[in-house]
């Protein structure tokens, strides 16, 4: 991992507010932490993220949508947006814990026609209709969006749990394998490779001046504005 300069969406979930979570998390983090022992890191990671302006006709009706497909293996949930993000909605940050672009754009356009058809059947939208033929146009706006990971277990099992900071949900196992798989990878099955940026639980909060330039975690416009203005597309 190489420290770079990326475009992030601002984050909903703040460090103290991931933590709570991944300290509580109901009975599902109680049996977590009773299988795979206390946190032992939280770390905010980037993953990109390919936009794409998604065009189909439906009962003599025309829709245009906005969806976003990660750049990794395309394996983790759509985001869709009511419009493309703009600069208020995200900020540049410098930062090692990113992943790398690894999937084709063949590849990425064919996964993002399944999964948006998959959208559509879920939603009730062709079951009598059949389905709809896609336009779909990639855009080029590159952006990352942020997660939390809480890293658990010892440094020959390392394990992870996921929050998504943007819509504000924990993920489930196919996000964790999703990282786990990334770190293991870099890490060669150590719990944090060098160039991997984590924090220990205990380690006090920052006064708000001393947070990193343009990151406004604690205010409530700037974590809420991405919030109101994404939603899950499930898939």
């Amino acid at each position: 991992m190489t420290q770079a300069t990326i475009r992030t969406l601002r984050p909903n979930v703040t460090q103290q507010e991931a933590l709570r979570v991944f300290n509580l998390g109901g009975l599902r983090g109680l049996f977590w932490r009773l299988r795979n022992g206390p946190l032992q890191r939280l770390a905010d990671v980037y993953v990109p993220y390919h936009l794409y302006r998604v065009r189909y006709e439906m009962g003599g009706a025309k829709h245009e949508r906005i969806f976003a497909l990660d750049a990794v293996d395309g394996s983790l949930d759509l985001f869709e947006f009511p419009a493309i993000p703009d600069r208020s909605q995200c900020e540049d940050l410098e930062t090692r814990n990113h992943l790398q672009d690894a999937l084709d754009d063949a590849r990425a356009e064919a996964l993002l026609r399944e999964k948006v058809l998959r959208v559509l059947f879920q939603q009730g939208f062709f079951r009598l209709r059949g389905a709809p033929k896609l336009e779909c146009a990639r855009l080029p706006l590159e952006l990352h969006m942020p997660y939390w990971l809480g890293l658990y277990g010892s440094d020959k099992a390392l394990r992870c749990r996921v929050l998504d900071a943007v819509r504000r949900r924990m993920e489930g196992a196919k996000a964790n394998a999703f990282f786990e798989h990334w770190l293991a990878a870099w890490s060669g099955g150590s719990s944090c490779p060098d160039p991997f940026v984590a924090r220990e639980p205990s380690r006090p909060r920052r006064s708000s001046s001393a947070r990193r330039p343009g990151r406004k975690a604690g205010s409530t416009s700037a974590r809420s504005s991405a919030w109101k203005n994404s939603r899950t597309a499930s898939n």
